[in-house]
Parts: structure tokens; sequence; C-alpha cells
């Protein structure tokens, strides 16, 4: 009863005939923004725009892809450290004098390029983190406009299900807003499990587009009552053990473990009371599918 991943087989066709030869060898291959990053993949659909709509590999693509974007320290710490190097030529300026006159001229050298050594390095990294992901945030929206614009459905747009589920597997929760904006009834795309996103979302612990799906009130309900084809509630599925790559993310089992139950907390409030205890066809309530997932992490947590 491992956690299903999120891999979808892409769908192979014949190369654009309006790009120039020998540019992609299948479909959009070439506005992969994981192979030639967001900038240059964004610069591609400008110029080719009906490629990016003619089937979904460029937003599946993305949807495996998009950046992170700025953590909650970064997103603190960069107007300090950009504060920083505005006001160090003043401060320069200030002590400049003295310091030409002072007999201490190699200490302001030392000063000036260790101020320079710290601040620098984390800015830049910085400043390519929010340009890589705002090349990706208008990647999104040109490839999702060129959906809409040359391809008509009146349903739901085939196109957006599997990249919205592929999004819902890796956090990606940019695409996932981008995607229900421009297509609503997206929300309700499945698997070929029968996984939707939100279901998704706990298997795989992407804590973003939880809370975005869980906002739209009026899916609360259902949310509340489904189970899937072996009668797992989705206390069940968040009882499973986090994919690896997400529990990487914190160091040591406690910590793990504790994010774990955090997370246990966190869908426990949307069920309802009487299926907390509810049974899957294996006759295994919640908490005895949790037990039997971390037993292994339980034992690592106590033998440290």
């Amino acid at each position: 009863m491992s956690s299903p991943t999120c891999t979808f087989e892409d769908t192979i066709g014949d190369p654009d005939k309006n790009m120039p030869a020998g540019m992609v060898e299948r479909g959009c291959v070439l506005m992969d923004p994981g192979l030639v990053g967001p900038g240059l993949a964004l610069e591609l659909v400008k110029r080719f725009p009906e490629s990016a709509s003619k089937r979904d590999d460029a937003l599946m693509a993305l949807a495996k892809t998009f950046p992170r974007g700025l953590d909650c320290w970064e997103t603190l710490i960069y107007p300090l450290l950009v504060l920083f190097m505005i006001a160090l030529p003043f401060l320069i300026i200030i002590f400049f004098i003295p310091v030409v006159c002072s007999s201490f001229r190699w200490l302001y050298s030392l000063c000036w390029k260790g101020a320079t050594k710290l601040a620098v390095p984390p800015i830049k990294h910085i400043e390519n983190k929010k340009k890589e992901w705002d090349e990706a945030e208008k990647l999104l929206y040109s490839i999702c406009g060129n959906i809409d614009r040359f391809s008509f459905y009146a349903g739901p747009h085939p196109y957006y299900r599997r990249p919205i589920l592929e999004a819902a597997c890796q956090n990606a929760y940019k695409v996932v807003e981008g995607i229900l904006d421009r297509s609503p009834e997206s929300i309700n795309s499945t698997d070929k499990n029968g996984y939707d996103i939100i279901q998704l979302a706990i298997l795989h612990r992407s804590e973003r587009v939880y809370n975005i799906i869980y906002d739209i009130g009026e899916h609360k309900n259902q949310y509340r009552t489904m189970v899937d084809s072996s009668k797992n509630n989705i206390l069940h599925l968040v009882g499973r053990l986090a994919p690896s790559n997400v529990l990487g993310q914190r160091t040591g089992a406690a910590l793990q473990l504790q994010r774990e139950l955090q997370w246990r907390e966190e869908v426990k409030e949307l069920v309802f009371p009487t299926y907390v205890t509810q049974e899957n066809i294996f006759k295994e309530t919640p908490d005895m599918v949790l037990t039997r997932e971390h037993k292994d992490l339980v034992k690592e947590e106590n033998s440290g």
C-alpha cells in the first residue's frame, strides 16, 4: 500500500512542422523548462505559440519543474541585504576621510572585502531564484493562454488534466492556481488510480496545493467523505508514509515523524468524526495504517 507515484507517460507525436527542421525531435521538447530553463522556454513559446497548444507536453514539463521560489527566510532577508548594499557606498564615503588619514588603511580594505563577500553572493543567489520564479510564472500564463487560444473545448480542457495532477504531486501550487483560474472544472481531474487533486496533495504532502484546494469551500463536504477503490478515506491516505524526497526535507527521524503527525492532525480536522475509525477493505482503520507505515521511522527515532 505504498503511495502511488505521480509519473505520467508522455504522448508522442509528430514534430511541429512550423518549427525549423532539427529544432524539435518530439513535440515540445525544447520548450521543456527543465532542459533549457524557463527564460529560454518562454522565448520559444512566444516564437512558436501553436506548438505549446497542440498537446500538454510543455505544461506538463513546467508542472514537473516549476521552481520553489523564495522560502520564508529568503523573503525576509532579501530586502535587508539589498538595503545593506545600497547603504554601503554612503558608509564608505562617511568613513573615507578618516580612514585615508589613519594608519589602519589595511583594516578598511579588509572590512570592505569581508562585507562584499558576505552580502553579494546571497543577494545574487536570491535574485537568481526570484528571476527563475518570475520567468516560470510568465511561461505558465503564456502556455495556458496559447492552449485557450488555439484549442477549443466546450467543457474542461483535456490538456489541463495531467499537468494539474502532476502539479499536485510536486507542490507546484502556482501551476494549480493558474490552471484553475482558466479552467475551474479541472478541480475534478483524476488520475488512473482515481485520485483527485486533494488526495494526491495529501499523499505527496503538497502543503501549498492542499491549502488551495481546501479553501474551495463548495468541495469540502465531498472531501470529508471521499474514499478510494480500497475504501481508504483521506485519513487513511495521510497515514501512509510520505515520499522519501519529502521526508528528506527534515533531518532526523524525530522531526520527520513530527511533521507526519502534524499532517495527520490537519487532515483529521477535515473528515467527519465517524471516518476516524472507519475501516478500509483490508479491515484497517486510519490509525492502523499510520502505525504500520511509520513503524520503521518510530524505531529509528527510539534508537536515536
